[in-house]
């Protein structure tokens, strides 16, 4: 996980009446912290953070496309694409386009996922690579529904290829593709099929696999029942190399991707009043181990999910009654984090600060005049 996103605090009024050895009097006033940020202060820090991403990911080789798209309305239904637009190999991420055709299908009548298909023995849509499908008896009948949930959640190539040539082979898939207005995205090939020139190979972007992504949690294109389903079988993913990895199983449906030579990852995080698309791609030389890669697809998530969990200037903040009592230690996921939050709670605690506290040379502060009114609060992110 990246840890270099600093924690927020927020002290209010600090006034402290002290009176120092040798009669020394000083009277301090803590700054106050900058407050919790507007949505907008928010969805401009994430992607700041998101564009030193990609950089970094591009000094090492890497090209990386990054795309989060507002779905909840809390961030005024922003959308943002930062690093690199241009096509990348599909792998995987293309089996969404065809999911949404088969549910449009079924929408319309003219399919049934309880419709059972036979897979002969030797057919050519066998093929290995991922899944399980390919290793049981032929002839097989299967359904489609089952053949869906082998595609998305374990990404099963033979399933998807049967599928391709149910939904009407790739100009149907395409010509869908077309009718949403993509143009980056293209079915060019079945799974683990060779790729020719020019167009037999899978193309797409982070920017419009996110667009499709969003059309699907907002209804515009599948009916509220089909829309769901395809969300609750990207939650039922069990790929977690990527976003997996980073955010938690209940807040995320996701569709994973990878190839020899690119790795990506696309979901919706689905944090109630925060939810959000995000897709990250990537493309890197093939001799390089893919899980070195995978860790920026993980960390464009985890800068993505830290980023719904900040709390907003226009959020309601519960009321702190006074207390003597010490302040618990705030609660964070890293303990470098957690300690770095406790050596700053112990120099805010003491109200002054160090410039005053060596004054003079003395060390020593009694607390002799007024009283000291402190109201702290802080938040941490993971």
């Amino acid at each position: 996980m990246d840890t270099t996103t600093p924690s927020r605090r927020r002290l209010g009024l600090l006034t402290v009446g002290t009176a120092v050895l040798a009669g020394s009097l000083v009277l301090a006033t803590s700054p106050a912290y900058a407050a919790d940020p507007t949505p907008e202060q928010a969805w401009a820090e994430m992607t700041a953070q998101l564009d030193a991403l990609v950089a970094e990911a591009q000094a090492d080789g890497v090209r990386m496309g990054v795309s989060v798209t507002d779905l909840s309305g809390s961030y005024g239904d922003a959308s943002v694409t930062v690093g690199s637009e241009e096509q990348y190999k599909a792998a995987s991420l293309i089996k969404l386009p065809l999911l949404g055709l088969l549910m449009d299908d079924a929408d319309h009548g003219t399919l049934s996922l309880d419709e059972s298909i036979t897979i002969p023995a030797g057919d050519d849509n066998i093929v290995g690579g991922s899944g399980t499908l390919r290793d049981r008896a032929f002839p097989l009948d299967i359904t489609v529904r089952e053949l869906m949930e082998l595609m998305v959640q374990i990404s099963d190539n033979t399933a998807t290829n049967v599928l391709i040539d149910r939904a009407g082979g790739f100009d149907a898939v395409n010509e869908y593709i077309a009718a949403l207005g993509y143009e980056q995205m293209w079915l060019g090939r079945k799974m683990i099929h060779p790729a020719l020139p020019p167009l037999q190979e899978n193309w797409l972007n982070s920017e419009e696999v996110t667009d499709l992504l969003t059309k699907f949690y907002k209804h515009e294109i599948l009916s509220p029942a089909s829309s769901e389903h395809i969300i609750d079988l990207m939650k039922g993913q069990l790929v977690d190399t990527k976003f997996g990895a980073v955010i938690p199983r209940e807040v995320l449906a996701n569709k994973t991707g990878e190839l020899g030579d690119v790795t990506h990852d696309s979901g919706i995080i689905l944090v109630p009043g925060r939810e959000v698309a995000l897709a990250a791609t990537t493309a890197f030389d093939p001799s390089r181990p893919r899980t070195e890669v995978d860790l920026y697809v993980q960390r464009a998530a985890t800068i993505v999910y830290e980023f719904v969990q900040q709390p907003l200037a226009e959020e309601p903040v519960p009321s702190e009654e006074p207390t003597t009592a010490p302040t618990e230690a705030p609660v964070v996921e890293d303990p470098d984090a957690a300690e770095d939050a406790a050596d700053g709670k112990r120099l805010a605690a003491t109200g002054v600060e160090p410039a005053l506290l060596a004054a003079g040379g003395l060390g020593v502060v009694l607390v002799a005049l007024g009283a000291v009114a402190l109201t702290a609060r802080r938040r941490s992110r993971a």
